[in-house]
């Protein structure tokens, strides 16, 4: 389907429109809301107001764990210094949730906490995510982006700066910014900082000397990180970068930092 200036419905791969002559224009939908039917010029979505994205296809072929991510949709091994590097590729896979929205290339971390100062994860009281609180179904949970994306209220602080964080992702490329799920924290930790999680808890099980040099590119605060999963309706799962580091509940009224993905 085409939107055009006079509004009228055309044939799929149209270049001009048959009823006024000028230049077809595809139309867009919104992959946070899902509203259809906005125009191709649009920026962002007039019903959420997140920014819009198309689905691209590019040559991933090459892409690998720890490669820098730029602004311009570009990536290297090694940093590039004269573009503007946004992320880390952490994981080379995606989720069925981002598979059926066309997200499938891979993931990357932002460089940079978002929204500045620490936040609440939300008001205590509603269950709004899956209900996890054994450690291992805890660490397979990567569903990031289904909770992102079904928690839109202001009212929910951790969400809201992931999403708003100021880094300028390529247009067309990603999905935008959301907050990780507490796998996705396992996979940066494990993956980026080469150590595995393990003991009840989720304990980083080595000393912090060992993995904080590894994880140091990624400017993390010697304090604690939301992730966007909940262990019921008055605590959710975050993760510490303090002492040895570890990954644990608390109250969802406690005010973390966040990291976006």
């Amino acid at each position: 389907m085409k939107f055009n200036s006079c509004g009228r419905i055309i044939p799929d791969g149209s270049k001009y429109c048959m009823y006024c002559g000028s230049e077809a224009r595809m139309e867009l939908s919104c992959s946070h809301c899902g509203f259809k039917a906005i125009p191709s010029e649009a920026l962002f979505c007039p019903v959420c107001g997140m920014r819009l994205t198309l689905k691209v296809d590019d040559c991933w072929d090459n892409l690998k764990i720890g490669d820098y991510y730029y602004s311009d949709g570009s990536f290297s091994t090694h940093l590039d210094q004269l573009k503007t590097c946004v992320g880390i590729v952490f994981s080379l896979e995606t989720t069925a949730e981002e598979k059926k929205h066309g997200w499938t290339h891979g993931q990357i971390v932002a460089l940079e906490d978002a929204g500045g100062e620490r936040c609440q994860w939300g008001p205590r009281g509603s269950l709004l995510t899956t209900h996890v609180d054994e450690w291992r179904d805890v660490r397979k949970d990567k569903d990031g982006y289904l909770y992102s994306n079904s928690i839109y209220a202001s009212k929910y602080e951790a969400f809201a700066a992931a999403r708003k964080y100021s880094a300028l992702l390529p247009s067309g490329k990603t999905s935008g910014w959301y907050l990780p799920s507490v796998g996705q924290w396992v996979e940066i930790i494990e993956k980026l900082g080469q150590v595995l999680i393990k003991g009840y808890g989720g304990y980083f099980g080595v000393d912090k000397e060992e993995w904080k040099p590894k994880l140091a590119f990624l400017n993390l605060s010697d304090v604690f990180y939301w992730t966007s999963l909940q262990r019921d309706s008055l605590d959710s799962w975050c993760v510490s970068f303090n002492l040895n580091g570890c990954v644990y509940t608390t109250s969802c009224c406690m005010h973390y930092r966040v990291r976006s993905v």
